[in-house]
């Protein structure tokens, strides 16, 4: 378990060909959980609950793919920003401010996960994209939002 109230549990930037997997971990009262900037990181099987910001973060220009992941009582579950493509697979986000939130010109990508008991389900702004695959449990926040998107299986 990484706790860090002042910063990110796990921190990954840097630039190209920098890559990151991180596997079986707990952010308990963390500024954000895990965070990408100008990176590429794939995470399995974590929990982040309790942070002052974010749970999972796709920041600038990054790619993050999480899969069966949780997101609790953060302020934002997980959050794609600044061109950032986050892709979320079997994961839950549940009891936080927002679900999820995407932020200037980034996309979500959500398959087979549940987005549930939030103030708000789905938020977007500035160009950015929350699509669904269609398999998604959307229900029970205060304010559900919508996906804008779609895509489909190959």
């Amino acid at each position: 378990m990484r706790e860090n109230r002042q910063a990110a549990g796990i921190n990954v930037t840097g630039g190209t060909g920098i890559e990151a997997s991180v596997e079986s971990s707990r952010f308990h009262d963390n500024a954000v959980g895990v965070y990408t900037e100008n990176a590429q990181a794939t995470v399995r099987g974590c929990i982040a609950g309790g942070g002052q910001y974010e749970g999972y973060m796709a920041g600038l220009g990054s790619r993050m793919v999480a899969e069966e992941c949780v997101a609790t009582n953060n302020a934002t579950g997980f959050v794609s920003y600044g061109g950032a493509i986050l892709t979320l697979v079997r994961c839950d986000s549940t009891s936080n401010a927002k679900g999820l939130g995407a932020y200037f010109f980034s996309t979500i990508y959500v398959s087979d996960s549940t987005i549930a008991a939030n103030d708000l389900g789905v938020y977007k702004e500035g160009g950015s994209f929350v699509s669904s695959r269609g398999n998604n449990t959307l229900r029970g926040n205060t304010t559900d939002g919508v996906f804008n998107g779609s895509f489909s299986g190959q």
